[in-house]
């Protein structure tokens, strides 16, 4: 198995000796990287290893195996498992080091999920790309690159397993299916369009649902509610946006978890009211949110691994309403995995609980938690994101760094 931390700890130091070496470049001087001279080389734990070539990144999106970021410029380069399209490349490999993705230019913004990627572009336009999307071929893999046109002027977009959608300027969310094989998106359909969802700065999309983060902190869900998605405590489908019922923990297994979100407050009654949201992500069948100036994290949806609820949020591997997660406070962003969740924690550093057999969580073990517990020595972090077996952090350098396997299974 690869192991970048043995090249960064030598090349970094090396170039930094080299660099202090010479006399004539001082600090300013614009013959030299703006940023060069003043990056040190950051301490990574075993099983965390950072992203060569990218010093400039500005947004960080990661699906099922693979991840992207925008550089300065608006420049999209990926890398991590290319199997089923999801780096818009055309051979079957693993991509271990960035690949730039030239049609994807003047990106404003990317997202991702399963084997899609799109970004939002300065123009409006919204572009998308896959490959194939199921079960595992020997077919030669067929790219499917797509302009989303009912996107076009989008404020912001989300990207889930089977649709793409954007929050236009009126308050309404449209919807259209990935670049994928359509005999999924026929069985598996979402409604198109949503009106009234309002003022929308963050969109999220799921596996037949998606959640908006407003302006005024108020978190909107709609689409399936079979598996709790749409966090109102109802069941079936909601054609039109609903809101999320208070965070709690009100059960007796979660009573445990409540005295670090709750201090002070005597059992059963702890609950917060979900407004105030800053940050929100999706998972295929679930979602996460930081809820209020204290930063405590909430979930409800399904993250259940084969019978196993593996967050500890629910009953019969989902909850309906939000409950509040133990072990996390402060928190300033989160980021849900298929069955992991990680949360950005007030200093840039990064916590994580649920699956861990591929390494997901980074804390060195390939021990499920279901609590939350620190990826070791990471600071400095502005921005996560997770898929199915790997999660990527973006440093405030512009670095990125990441822990997990692009692989289905772990090498040997």
């Amino acid at each position: 198995m690869r192991n970048p931390n043995n090249l960064l700890h030598v090349v970094l130091p090396l170039t930094l000796l080299i660099l202090a070496g010479c006399p004539n470049k001082t600090k300013g001087d614009p013959s030299l990287p703006k940023t060069a001279p003043d990056k040190p080389a950051m301490v990574l734990p075993a099983g965390v290893f950072a992203i060569p070539g990218i010093d400039d990144a500005q947004q960080l999106a990661v699906g099922d195996q693979h991840a992207c970021v925008i550089r300065a410029g608006g420049r999209v380069f990926c890398w991590g498992d290319n199997t089923a399209g999801g780096l818009g490349l055309p051979e079957k490999k693993i991509y271990d080091k960035p690949v730039e993705f030239p049609q994807a230019a003047d990106a404003v913004q990317i997202a991702a999920s399963t084997t899609t990627t799109c970004v939002r572009k300065k123009t409006g336009v919204v572009f998308c790309w896959s490959g194939n999307q199921g079960p595992a071929t020997n077919e030669p893999l067929e790219l499917k690159n797509q302009t989303m046109t009912k996107l076009k002027d989008a404020r912001t977009i989300g990207v889930g397993p089977l649709h793409v959608c954007g929050a236009l300027a009126d308050g309404s969310v449209r919807c259209e299916e990935v670049p994928v094989m359509p005999q999924y998106t026929s069985i598996y359909s979402m409604p198109t369009e949503f009106t009234g969802v309002g003022d929308v700065v963050s969109l999220e999309v799921g596996f037949q649902f998606l959640c908006a983060r407003l302006k005024g902190g108020e978190v909107r869900c709609m689409g399936t509610n079979r598996g709790g998605q749409t966090g109102n405590g109802a069941d079936g489908e909601e054609k039109d946006p609903v809101s999320p019922k208070g965070a709690s923990a009100m059960t007796p297994e979660l009573f445990p978890k409540a005295s670090s979100v709750c201090p002070g407050i005597e059992l059963p009654a702890c609950e917060k009211d979900l407004s105030g949201v800053t940050d929100l992500s999706l998972s295929p069948g679930g979602a996460c949110a930081v809820i209020g100036a204290d930063g405590a994290v909430a979930c409800w949806g399904s993250f259940d691994y084969r019978g196993d609820d593996v967050l500890g949020i629910g009953e019969n591997g989902f909850a309906r309403v939000p409950v509040l997660l133990g072990g996390i406070t402060g928190a300033r962003g989160v980021a849900t995995g298929l069955f992991h969740v990680c949360a950005l924690t007030g200093d840039g550093g990064v916590s994580c609980f649920g699956k861990n057999d591929l390494g997901q969580l980074g804390d060195g073990t390939k021990t499920d938690r279901k609590t939350a517990g620190p990826v070791p020595q990471l600071t400095g972090m502005t921005a996560l994101g997770a898929g199915h077996s790997i999660t990527c952090a973006l440093h405030g350098t512009g670095s990125v760094v990441c822990w997990g396997t692009y692989r289905e299974e772990t090498e040997e």
